[in-house]
């Protein structure tokens, strides 16, 4: 049995590129052909995705427990998180199920979390292929800054209250 206490969160979507990632101690896609999430074995390089089988939630949203079956393998994980960006992404993934269709549009968001702590938030707009505007919030040496790449590059720190 795998044993992953997960701190940090990430939620990617892509609509267009069928790409929809909710990282929590380990790396789940949706496979939008199956409607279902699958964990990705290979996190850092190109998707190996696998079937996740007896999905188990607790109430609190804290601990998932799941199967895979992976190079004939069975495999138990439980994940647990006490942050609640974490405890996001497990609800999601027990409550996401075939309301997600991808469609033609362009536009991406992207959100990491440390310990309940934004770091880094991206978000675009594009039409016909032309990146219209984005924004992008990062943390670097605990200081926040916001970049904008139209209609010039600038990268401007930020105060937070």
């Amino acid at each position: 049995m795998k044993k992953i206490e997960a701190k940090d969160t990430l939620f990617f979507y892509s609509p267009n590129m069928e790409e929809l990632t909710l990282y929590a101690g380990v790396k789940f896609s949706y496979n939008f052909k199956k409607r279902q999430f699958q964990l990705d074995m290979n996190p850092d390089g190109e998707s190996r995705l696998t079937d996740v089988e007896n999905f188990k939630i607790n109430e609190a949203f804290t601990q998932i427990e799941f199967d895979i079956n992976y190079k004939n393998k069975a495999i138990a994980y439980t994940v647990s998180s006490n942050f609640n960006t974490c405890k996001y992404a497990f609800e999601i993934i027990n409550n996401l199920n075939e309301s997600i269709i991808p469609d033609n549009d362009l536009d991406k968001v992207d959100l990491y979390f440390e310990q309940d702590v934004l770091t880094h938030l991206y978000v675009s707009k594009t039409k016909d292929y032309q990146l219209i505007d984005s924004l992008r919030l990062i943390s670097e040496n605990n200081t926040c800054y916001l970049i904008r790449n139209k209609p010039e590059y600038s990268k401007k720190k930020l105060i937070i209250y």
